[in-house]
């Protein structure tokens, strides 16, 4: 359809004088004027009149019927149909209209700064699956170039900090609930920190999947602390009811304690024996090796409390060489303090979405339609 076609078919207003002051311009399609209905879509810009500033655009459709027993439409009842949208929903249904959207697809219109506010509208309101944001992620990795452009982004080093501070979370919080449980063994408690040794602290670059070094002995967890050395964790049950003892005036350690502490030692002992041996096959650094025994939990513990079991663990920790004895939740503690820090430097910013000036407006009615001479209320 030529300009002369259109002008034919379809009678337009434009309005840059509105009465209200709030409405900048208003434009006015009578799209039908038929026996039965007449049918008009009408674009409204919001804003400040003095500076041409427009703040908001909103765009309406109406349909008024035929009057029955009389010439005309029924524009003093209301319409019998109105739809109406407004901001980034009319770009989107310009560019739908425009055929700007030719294959098929799901289609997010954004403007270039509010990109990530879109992804995260779209995926909150179902629009986009988490499960494709992924596959794009996937993607981005596997072309060099385009990795090497994120990694200096704030926003690409944002978001990987974000994801595995939660990755951290969910998993510290699985951590402590196999704790508490008073049936969990140390074999349930194990499968948790297998994939999660960061819980250990920053000084371990990774854990050594080979858990046997020596032909007796197999280690629970063998870490490789940042020096190249090796690291052993060793894990008991967290639920040990007799952790201390009180055979005179001072509470010591109890046996079960002693007798784990003393399975690590006898580990580093083995590994100082093969060190030559385990360097020239793994390359494991074995002769600085050390050891934390992770065992118990103030829950759990009869006769103490907490600051008890500190106090004679920091007195036993005093006396041993290269073994270490913590409680399951001095180990979950320094975890989750470790996540405050992390989340506190990041200093995480929140926005709204949309147009922060527009959502102050009062959102008016739309009775502004000016006549056309004789006819609609438009």
């Amino acid at each position: 359809m030529d300009q002369e076609e259109a002008e034919r078919a379809f009678r337009v207003r434009i309005d840059l004088d509105v009465a209200r002051p709030e409405i900048v311009f208003a434009e006015t399609l009578e799209v039908k004027k038929g026996p039965q209905a007449w049918k008009a879509a009408k674009l409204l810009g919001f804003g400040d009149k003095q500076t041409g500033e427009i703040r908001k655009v909103k765009f309406a459709v109406e349909q008024y019927a035929a009057k029955r027993w009389a010439p005309g439409y029924q524009f003093d009842e209301k319409p019998e149909r109105r739809w109406t949208c407004e901001g980034q929903e009319v770009d989107a249904l310009r560019a739908f209209l425009n055929g700007n959207m030719p294959e098929t697809g799901t289609y997010i219109r954004v403007d270039n700064e509010s990109l990530p506010s879109a992804v995260l509208n779209a995926i909150r309101e179902g629009d986009l699956s988490v499960s494709k944001v992924a596959g794009v992620l996937k993607m981005l990795v596997t072309s060099p170039d385009l990795l090497d452009e994120l990694v200096d982004t704030e926003g690409a080093a944002l978001l990987a900090s974000l994801v595995e501070t939660r990755r951290q979370r969910i998993a510290l919080d699985k951590l402590r609930s196999v704790v508490e449980d008073s049936g969990s063994t140390e074999h349930d408690i194990q499968r948790v920190l297998d994939d999660n040794w960061w819980v250990f602290g920053g000084r371990f670059i990774r854990k050594e999947e080979r858990r046997r070094l020596t032909v007796l002995d197999t280690i629970d967890i063998p870490l490789i602390r940042s020096d190249g050395a090796l690291h052993i964790v060793e894990l008991k049950r967290a639920n040990i009811p007799k952790l201390l003892e009180k055979p005179r005036s001072h509470l010591i350690v109890s046996a079960a304690v002693h007798e784990a502490t003393m399975q690590a030692v006898n580990y580093l002992r083995q590994l100082d024996h093969k060190r030559d041996s385990i360097w020239t096959d793994f390359v494991i650094d074995c002769s600085r090796a050390t050891a934390v025994v992770v065992i118990g939990h103030p829950m759990f513990a009869r006769d103490c409390d907490e600051k008890d079991i500190s106090e004679a663990l920091r007195t036993y920790n005093a006396a041993l060489n290269r073994v270490e004895v913590i409680t399951y939740k001095e180990l979950i503690d320094g975890a989750e303090r470790a996540l405050m820090v992390g989340s506190a430097n990041e200093h995480p910013q929140s926005s709204g979405f949309g147009d922060p000036q527009a959502s102050e407006d009062t959102d008016p009615p739309i009775e502004v339609w000016e006549s056309f001479p004789e006819e609609p209320p438009f």
